[in-house]
């Protein structure tokens, strides 16, 4: 995942994946990196975007242009709504696997 990372930095030509910053931040779970395709170029770079769990933070093409946001923004919108989903059910399922430890502890 991580030299996918790079190759998608070194394709689109920015900084994804000459910085330990993004790596940093998925690492604390604080966002992701995605890579958005053309369903008919899947193999080739289209936009590089950094999201959290409830908004895009951004999302660059080659050479650090910015998005056709008329073009994408619904599709983003799409698939955050189903993130948000995906991160609210994660959430939950690791607050009760914290609550299970914490009860495991206490009577260990």
């Amino acid at each position: 995942q991580y030299l996918d990372i790079i190759t998608e930095g070194q394709l689109q030509h920015h900084c994804v994946g000459a910085s330990d910053t993004y790596m940093l931040r998925m690492a604390k779970r604080e966002s992701w990196i995605l890579f958005l395709r053309k369903a008919e170029e899947k193999d080739k770079p289209y936009y590089t975007i950094e999201a959290t769990d409830s908004t895009i933070r951004q999302a660059y093409a080659a050479y650090d242009r910015k998005p056709d946001w008329d073009e994408v923004k619904p599709v983003l919108d799409d698939w955050m709504q189903q993130v948000k989903k995906n991160f609210r059910k994660v959430k939950k399922e690791e607050a009760e696997k914290a609550k299970g430890k914490e009860l495991l502890e206490a009577a260990g």
